[in-house]
C-alpha cells in the first residue's frame, strides 16, 4: 500500500500513517501564479493499492481539485486501486435542491470522484446518511459520535438531555444519545433557515423538556455558529443549565470562536477532521482525535 496525503490536513494524515505503520508516500503540489495546481506523484505506484487522505471543507474548491488531480495522476501511473479517505466531505450540505435553479453540488462531487477513478471512499459523519445512495462505488460513512460521546460523558450529571439544533438531525442525535447510554426522547430545537441568505437561521421553538437539566447539543458541522448559538439561547430560556456542544466537523467563520467563547456554552467538543487554526482555539474547546477510527477502517479494506 502507498499512503498519500493532500495538503488539507497533514497532521491527521501523519497520525493515520503512524497507526498503519507506514510513511507518507512522496508527492508534491505545484502551484502556479494563476491559481492552477499540479500534483506530482513521486513514487512507483504500478499495481499498488493507493490511499489518499484529504478533507475538503474550509477551502473546498482548492482541496477538491487537488484531490481529483492527484487521483488522476495515480491512475495514469497504473495504480491498482485508489481509495479516497475524506474525513470532512465538502459540499455535503448541498445534497438537495431547496430552490429552483440550484445545483445538487454533493452529487457533482460524487460524480467527479467516480469519473476520476476512485474505487472506494471512506468518510466521517456525512451531513445526511442518505447521501451514500448517490455513490455507485463502495462508500463507508463511519461515525465519530461514539468518540464525542466518550469525551463529553464525564462532564454530564446522571440526568441530562440530548438536543438536535434542527429537525433534520434527529436520527443522528438518537445515535449519539445511544452512545451516551441515554434512552430519553431527543429534544428538538425547531429551526427556520433563511434560504436566500448564507449561514443565517432562527430558532423557533424547543420541543421537549430541558428545565433544570444539563443538555448536550449534537451536530455534524459548524460554520457561523448561528444554529448552535440560537439553540443555546432557546434552551436557556426554557430553563436548561450547563450546555455542552459536540460537533464532528469544525468549519469556523472568522468570528465564530469568539462568539462561542463569549456565549453561555459550558464546553464544546470537535474532532480533528480538519485543521483548526491556532487563532480559532478557545478555552471552552476540546479537540478529539479520529486517526485511530480512520486507521481501523482503512485496515479493513486494503
Amino acid at each position: 500500500m502507498k499512503f498519500f496525503a493532500g495538503t488539507s490536513n497533514k497532521p491527521l494524515a501523519e497520525k493515520v500513517a503512524q497507526n498503519l505503520g507506514v510513511t507518507l508516500a512522496n508527492s508534491e503540489i505545484l502551484k502556479f501564479t494563476d491559481g492552477e495546481i499540479k500534483p506530482v506523484v513521486k513514487e512507483n505506484v504500478r499495481d499498488e493499492t493507493c490511499v489518499i487522505i484529504q478533507s475538503t471543507i474550509k477551502d473546498p474548491n482548492n482541496f477538491w481539485m487537488e484531490l481529483f488531480l492527484t487521483i488522476d495522476a495515480l491512475k495514469r501511473e497504473a495504480a491498482k486501486k485508489i481509495i479516497a479517505v475524506i474525513p470532512a466531505f465538502g459540499y455535503a450540505r448541498q445534497n438537495q435542491q431547496h430552490l429552483p435553479g440550484e445545483p445538487v453540488s454533493a452529487h457533482v462531487m460524487v460524480d467527479f470522484l467516480e469519473e476520476a477513478g476512485v474505487a472506494e471512499v471512506i468518510t466521517v459523519d456525512l451531513h445526511d446518511e442518505t447521501m451514500t445512495g448517490m455513490f455507485n462505488i463502495p462508500i463507508t460513512n463511519i461515525s465519530a459520535l461514539p468518540l464525542l460521546a466518550n469525551a463529553v460523558k464525564p462532564n454530564l450529571p446522571q440526568d441530562f438531555a440530548v438536543v438536535t439544533p434542527d429537525q433534520g438531525g434527529v436520527e443522528r442525535a438518537r445515535l449519539f444519545s445511544q452512545s451516551l447510554g441515554s434512552n430519553k426522547p431527543i429534544v428538538v430545537v425547531e429551526k427556520k433557515r433563511e434560504l436566500l441568505k448564507v449561514h443565517q437561521s432562527q430558532a423557533m421553538a424547543v420541543m421537549g423538556e430541558v428545565t433544570g437539566q444539563a443538555v448536550v447539543i449534537q451536530d455534524d458541522i459548524i460554520t457561523s455558529g448561528g444554529t448552535v448559538l440560537n439553540a443555546i439561547d432557546a434552551l436557556l430560556e426554557k430553563g436548561a443549565k450547563n450546555i455542552y456542544v459536540c460537533v464532528t466537523h469544525e468549519d469556523f467563520a472568522p468570528d465564530t470562536a469568539q462568539k462561542l467563547q463569549n456565549s453561555q456554552l459550558t464546553k464544546m467538543f470537535i474532532t480533528n477532521s480538519v485543521v483548526t487554526p491556532q487563532n480559532f482555539l478557545f478555552p471552552k474547546l476540546e479537540i478529539i482525535d479520529i486517526s485511530e477510527l480512520l486507521s481501523q477502517q482503512i485496515k479493513k479494506i486494503i
